[in-house]
C-alpha cells in the first residue's frame, strides 16, 4: 500500500510540474504564422491574430474581424483552457501540440473541422515589451 501511495504521489507531482513548466513557457507575446483547416491553408490575415499570455494566468487575444478577448487561462496536461472575461462565454479548450521557446501549435475543432494554428513568439527589446503590454491592456481591439 505504501508503495502504491508513493507511485501515485510521484505521478501527480510529475504532472503538476509539467503543467507549471508549460505555463512558464507560454508566457509572452505570440503572433500567428499559419492557420490550416484539414491540412490546407486558410486565407486569413494571420498578422491580425495574436496572443499575450501573462505570468498571472491572464491573456489577451486579438484576431480577425475585430475579435478581442481578455481573460484567464490555465493549462492541464497538453490542453489550454481560456475564459474570456469580457463576454459571458463558456470556457474554450484547445490542444497544445507543440510548445517551445519560440513556437506554439494549437489544434482546435471548428464545427467538426480540425484547425491548426501555428504561432511564433514575438522577440522584442525590453523597452518595446513594456509598450506592447501597456497597449495590449486596452479594452478595444488592436486591429
Amino acid at each position: 500500500m505504501t508503495r502504491l501511495t508513493f507511485i501515485l504521489a510521484t505521478l501527480l507531482y510529475t504532472i503538476s510540474s509539467c503543467t507549471a513548466e508549460y505555463e512558464r513557457t507560454i508566457e509572452g507575446n505570440w503572433f500567428a504564422d499559419a492557420l490550416t483547416e484539414g491540412g490546407k491553408p486558410l486565407e486569413v490575415d494571420a498578422d491580425a491574430v495574436q496572443f499575450e499570455f501573462k505570468s498571472n494566468n491572464e491573456y489577451v487575444f486579438n484576431g480577425t474581424l475585430n475579435a478581442h478577448e481578455v481573460g484567464t487561462f490555465r493549462i492541464r496536461q497538453n490542453y489550454l483552457f481560456t475564459k474570456d472575461g469580457l463576454k459571458n462565454a463558456p470556457e474554450k479548450v484547445v490542444r497544445i501540440d507543440r510548445l517551445t521557446v519560440d513556437s506554439l501549435i494549437l489544434t482546435m475543432n471548428d464545427r467538426g473541422k480540425e484547425r491548426v494554428l501555428t504561432l511564433l513568439r514575438l522577440q522584442m527589446e525590453p523597452d518595446m515589451q513594456h509598450r506592447f503590454r501597456k497597449f495590449s491592456n486596452f479594452q478595444k481591439p488592436m486591429f
